[in-house]
């Protein structure tokens, strides 16, 4: 784009149309539903994965807070990604989108590796604090669609990814407040 250099066509899904896009991700505290933190990226297919490995470093770097469990959608669904998550101590809670349908003959030690992985998050799927994470995920959900209506992310008008970012974390405080006057009140 001769505007936004730093948007990149992407298609949230088959049969969608392509759009010039960036990616906003936020990682939300299960019990509340208040953003902990923010970012935007680059859209690919890639990038949902690596932000969140981000947001967690950020996290632990400036609160010194580290979760023990980390809920997602299926778009964070991945060996490499699972396997990252364990080896900080933190227990992947994703949805998965294929729990069937290995075959382990002439696989690479890496690719076994994930397959592992994977072999475990489906076994955690069976948890009751699995299934109670992937419940409490419809408050990022209902997070996403305040920032994306209200706020006004649904449409950026700013071009540049440094001027989303601010954008996005000025609309993920506004979130937070208005959260913490409903928690006030209950």
């Amino acid at each position: 784009s001769r505007t936004d250099p730093d948007a990149r066509l992407f298609r949230k899904g088959k049969g969608k149309e392509t759009k010039l896009s960036h990616m906003g991700h936020a990682l939300v505290e299960n019990r509340h539903g208040l953003v902990m933190n923010v970012c935007v990226t680059e859209a690919s297919g890639r990038a949902e994965s690596q932000a969140a490995l981000n947001m967690l470093d950020d996290l632990h770097r400036r609160q010194s807070c580290q979760p023990t469990t980390l809920g997602a959608d299926k778009g964070y669904d991945g060996g490499p990604f699972y396997r990252e998550l364990e080896s900080r101590g933190v227990a992947p809670h994703v949805a998965m989108i294929r729990t069937s349908g290995r075959n382990p003959k002439h696989v690479r030690k890496a690719d076994l590796e994930n397959i592992a992985a994977r072999d475990r998050m489906r076994d955690r799927t069976e948890s009751t604090g699995y299934r109670l994470s992937q419940r409490c995920r419809k408050k990022s959900e209902e997070c996403f669609s305040w920032l994306k209506g209200i706020a006004g992310l649904g449409r950026s008008r700013w071009p540049k990814r440094w001027k989303l970012k601010q954008q996005m974390e000025l609309a993920a405080a506004g979130y937070n407040l208005l959260r913490i006057r409903k928690l006030m009140k209950a």
